[in-house]
């Protein structure tokens, strides 16, 4: 493997998700938007980096983005070697947490509707349902003069 590919970096991002991240790799199941795979290259390129001169570890690569169960375990249990690497654990977790992050927005353009009863409390309830219902507000009054 010369370069990294995208294969290459999914087994990585899940690896770093599930270290850094709890719950986060099955996030990487979803379609990857542009951004996404911007911020997965990103996540896979500093571990990219301290592996491609390993050819041993560079195989494991090669099998763990086929998704060879065995590689995939090597390639978790090399790279924990690195995550005793105070500075270097750092940039992978917040890399990583900025991954999760673009993985998990929704983008939910749907009108909202804001209804306000007797006493001035206010529910604002997207019009996709009823879930998601955000309060806002409190009693409200006003002096008539």
């Amino acid at each position: 493997m010369e370069v990294l590919t995208t294969a290459a970096a999914m087994a990585i991002g899940k690896i770093a998700l599930d270290k850094f991240v709890e719950g986060g790799a099955g996030e990487l199941g979803k379609q990857l938007t542009t951004a996404a795979s911007k911020k997965l290259m990103e996540l896979a390129n500093p571990i990219w980096e301290k592996i491609r001169g390993n050819k041993r570890a560079v195989e494991v690569l090669s099998g763990a983005a086929a998704d060879k169960a065995e590689d995939v375990q090597a390639l978790t249990n090399y790279l924990a070697t690195f995550w005793n690497q105070p500075e270097f654990a750092e940039t992978v977790n917040d890399l990583a947490n900025d991954l999760h992050f673009e993985l998990t927005q929704i983008q939910n353009n749907s009108p909202i509707t804001t209804n306000v009863y007797e006493g001035g409390t206010a529910y604002v309830t997207p019009i996709t349902g009823s879930k998601n219902k955000n309060y806002i507000g409190g009693v409200h009054h006003h002096k008539d003069d």
